[in-house]
């Protein structure tokens, strides 16, 4: 494993503790994956967990908590997932709109970030869309951009879904994070690090679909410790 520079600021996450008791609660598969260099986040956690915290900026290596702490979503390639069961309905749905978040939260904060991204704007609302894309503005005004380095071993798992009685979708997400947060100017890699971080995302249906509406920090550790339960 290559060594890596301790990061300092906060990451771009997706998106908190839904409220009431959940519905049902389905496991998700062995689900992980990660891609090449592109412009994402998508999301959440260097970039997944660069600069200041965006999919708000990602959270920075620190001992695991076990309290939830608002962040924002994790580089440059859009990261994706598979499961092993069949699924339907509104967990699909769910899982669907967090790949494309994720996508787009890479895609946004690639080399020049870009806040008006459409895909990323679209899949957020309220107290998320204003952390995440705000942490956009940021990178943008500071001239800073989010990537995966080479040989990355980022990866996300979708750990459980749950719907409480209102029909809100509670997301808890598994990310093992190295991206880099690079000056836009110099090209010098300001953070980077490893960590592996449980994230918690809320999730409401709205007539053009699904959207994030919070997202939190649960725990960070640094170094790859794996997603499995």
């Amino acid at each position: 494993m290559r060594p890596r520079t301790r990061r300092v600021g906060r990451r771009d996450e997706p998106p908190h503790a839904p409220p009431g008791p959940p519905r049902r609660i389905r496991p998700a598969g062995p689900a992980l994956a990660s891609m090449g260099i592109v412009a994402v986040l998508a999301a959440g956690c260097a970039g997944c967990g660069a600069d200041t915290a965006t999919p708000g900026d990602p959270p920075p290596s620190t001992p695991a908590s076990s309290a939830p702490t608002a962040t924002d979503p994790p580089a440059t390639a859009a990261p994706t997932t598979t499961t092993t069961a069949a699924i339907s309905g509104d967990e699909a749905e769910v899982r669907a709109t967090i790949d494309r978040y994720w996508a787009a939260w890479f895609a946004a904060t690639a080399n020049p970030p870009d806040p008006d991204n459409a895909e990323l704007n679209a899949v957020l609302i309220g107290e998320a869309k204003m952390r995440i894309i705000g942490g956009v503005e940021r990178r943008l005004n500071d001239g800073r951009f989010v990537r995966l380095p080479k040989n990355t071993e980022f990866s996300r798992t979708t750990m459980s879904i749950a719907f409480d009685q209102d029909g809100v979708a509670d997301v808890e997400e598994c990310v093992v994070d190295d991206t880099e947060l690079v000056d836009m100017s110099t090209g010098e890699i300001v953070e980077g690090s490893l960590a592996t971080t449980r994230l918690r995302l809320t999730l409401k249906e709205y007539p053009e679909g699904w959207k994030i509406t919070t997202s939190a920090t649960v725990s960070t550790v640094e170094g790859s410790i794996g997603c499995d339960a």
